[in-house]
């Protein structure tokens, strides 16, 4: 049974939605609905979980708590802003058969509305239930849905969320009826159709499962009731739990990133399911983290209905048939789960037509790479197809993301290293950026020539952290960084950090001073944000280089491949990006203006070309790099006055005062 159109006309956010599910050689697309908060996804989702629950209803009389029962109300606080009617049609096909589920709300102005209705095949049937005057919910010629029970799975998973939308019927269903293993009643579904938690059902099963992979014996009862026993099982038998479990242990190694298998303790143990896995045992199904929970619970359902509907028979996956939706599939899902195990998940079950909403990006781009074509990805709240171009975009941002992850674990290990080198109980001192340490370093050298200031702070004990500058091991430590960094090291008892940011973003200076002062975390971890010299205050956004006077930093320094370059300050530049004395052109139009003192340094798309070299294919970067800037400092290539070299004075009077008074 699937899925093969859908409309839904002024429905709160949803003007018109209107789709045609795509199947192809009998296999239904994965169906992937995006969209913004309040664009219609949950909407979407409701009325495909109140179409499967008004199926089970034509059958099963244990599927609602009171005698029809509706999941999703009927009625004017459905109909959208403006409006004075609503109504959605879903269209399905189960074997040969086709039918078709309506629901209206309000007057319906037909006239307006041929235009869509002639799209269905049963359009004048359609067009007598919207024409009533009545609110409307119920299927074409659907009677019993017990046959299409015992063939497909049906399942909608609702969002997890504590809040009950205003659709919603809360004495309707029965959320959490319990798996039930005892001899079957007649008119009675033993599965969830809409389900918000299985963890209760699942774990039942699972243990059933495991038990009865265990036991090598099967009763026999002869004529005068007398029990015996057969010493194994058929082969059939053993093949047929082999196949539940193996796909348990399949779905349990994606869920968790590692190969893992569930295993039954005996039945004194207070805990009756672990897990065993490649790096260790996880006591219990609980101790999953929430996602992983969420993930495993909800393929699980989808596993433990399968098995229902083979009654005993091998479990192939290929074999099932049937809908499930989820809405919100990506909550509480790191990047890893969406992009990679979730795609995974939902290929292990070919012949399963998933309506999956979502807001991650990332998940589309990892359905896109794993089922290339074979996937519609539908914008909200207008059903338009969302262009397969745009995932270069997604795939970018994962990548960021990515870096990001490993970049951090860099840094910490790099920074590990600093901390385990550390002599006599020294502060370390890390700095934002791969070049300030070296600024500072090099200020302290020279200040501890004047016979005050060595006095003074000859004697503090503290030492830099000195970044690897090239090679496989180089850091460039941004704000961000170096905030991670603090919240990381405040947790780690036995060490001294002093954490130096720039003072150029209001809202990291804010998370990382004390007003005017440094700041205290804990664990003697301590910040702040390098102080302002007089000759900057009229803007004080200033990184470590505005320290220099801007003839100092603008100074020219020949550079190995024989050109000479310098920094440049983007108050030397218009904001249409030309310098203001018309021989220069910077990239970064953001750093440029009469207001910024920002250093462009040639890095970061922010490369300074000659106007006259504009006819020149390959235009040259008269923009220095801050790295050659320091070094050149440092090898006296560039003369510093004593006038600059006092505004880090400063800086190390905040590393006094944290030394002396911690």
């Amino acid at each position: 049974m699937y899925i093969n159109k859908m409309l839904i006309r002024n429905i709160g956010p949803i003007e018109k939605f209107e789709y045609d599910f795509k199947i192809e050689n009998e296999k239904p697309f994965p169906i992937i609905i995006m969209g913004s908060n309040g664009s219609g996804k949950t909407i979407l989702s409701s009325y495909i979980g109140d179409w499967i629950v008004e199926m089970a209803k034509k059958s099963f009389r244990n599927v609602v708590e009171t005698e029809n029962a509706y999941l999703r109300v009927v009625g004017g606080t459905n109909i959208g802003n403006y409006n004075n009617y609503g109504y959605s049609i879903i269209q399905f096909k189960d074997e040969d058969s086709e039918d078709c589920f309506v629901v209206k709300s309000g007057n319906v102005d037909f006239e307006n509305e041929k235009k869509f209705v002639s799209k269905f095949r049963e359009k004048e049937i359609i067009s007598q239930r919207l024409k009533s005057s009545d609110n409307e919910k119920g299927f074409l010629r659907l009677n019993s849905s017990k046959d299409i029970f015992d063939n497909n799975v049906l399942i909608s998973f609702a969002s997890y969320r504590s809040e009950k939308p205003n659709w919603m019927n809360l004495e309707a269903i029965k959320y959490n009826q319990n798996y039930n293993s005892h001899p079957r009643i007649s008119g009675r579904l033993y599965r969830e159709v809409f389900i918000e938690n299985t963890e209760e059902n699942n774990e039942q099963w699972l243990e059933q499962v495991l038990v009865d992979s265990m036991s090598p014996v099967v009763p026999l009862i002869n004529d005068s009731g007398k029990v015996s026993y057969l010493i194994a099982k058929s082969d059939r038998d053993i093949m047929t739990h082999k196949a539940i479990i193996d796909k348990i242990n399949i779905i349990l190694s994606l869920v968790l990133k590692r190969k893992s298998n569930l295993v039954i303790n005996h039945r004194t143990s207070s805990i009756r399911l672990s897990i065993n896995t490649e790096t260790g045992m996880i006591p219990s199904l609980k101790h999953l983290s929430l996602g992983e929970s969420i993930l495993f619970n909800m393929f699980i359902t989808i596993l433990r209905h399968s098995d229902e509907i083979l009654n005993g028979d091998i479990l192939d996956l290929s074999r099932i048939k049937g809908i499930v939706s989820i809405d919100e599939i990506d909550m509480h899902l790191d990047s890893k789960m969406q992009y990679e195990v979730l795609p995974k998940l939902i290929e292990l079950f070919p012949n399963i037509q998933f309506i999956i909403t979502t807001h991650s990006p990332l998940f589309v781009l990892g359905m896109h790479e794993r089922f290339k074509n074979n996937c519609d990805f539908i914008n909200m709240p207008d059903g338009s197809e969302i262009n397969v171009e745009e995932f270069g975009e997604f795939l970018s941002a994962y990548n960021y993301i990515q870096s990001t992850n490993t970049y951090q674990k860099k840094i910490k290990e790099n920074v590990q290293k600093a901390i385990e080198n550390i002599k006599d109980d020294s502060y370390l001192i890390i700095t934002e950026g791969s070049t300030d340490w070296m600024h500072m370093k090099n200020a302290y050298n020279e200040l501890m020539k004047k016979e005050e200031f060595k006095n003074k702070y000859g004697k503090l004990n503290f030492q830099f952290y000195e970044y690897q500058t090239s090679g496989d091991d180089k850091i460039d430590m941004g704000d961000d960084s170096l905030l991670d960094l603090c919240k990381n090291l405040k947790k780690i008892p036995n060490g001294k950090y002093i954490c130096i940011f720039d003072r150029d973003k209001d809202s990291i200076i804010s998370k990382v001073t004390n007003g005017n002062s440094y700041k205290k975390w804990s664990n003697n971890v301590y910040s702040f944000a390098i102080p302002c010299p007089k000759s900057r205050e009229s803007n004080s956004k200033i990184s470590i280089e505005h320290y220099y006077t801007d003839r100092e930093i603008k100074s020219l320094v020949n550079c190995e491949d024989g050109i000479d370059r310098r920094l440049f300050i983007g108050n030397e530049f218009k904001e249409d990006r030309f310098s203001l004395d018309g021989k220069y052109l910077c990239e970064n139009k953001g750093k440029c203006g009469p207001d910024k003192i920002c250093i462009i340094d040639g890095e970061e798309n922010s490369n300074v070309k000659k106007l006259s070299e504009a006819t020149d294919e390959n235009m040259k970067n008269y923009a220095l790099s801050k790295m050659n800037f320091v070094k050149a400092i440092t090898k006296k290539k560039v003369k510093i006055s004593k006038k600059s070299y006092d505004n880090f004075i400063e800086i190390f009077k905040l590393i006094k005062e944290i030394i002396d008074n911690n």
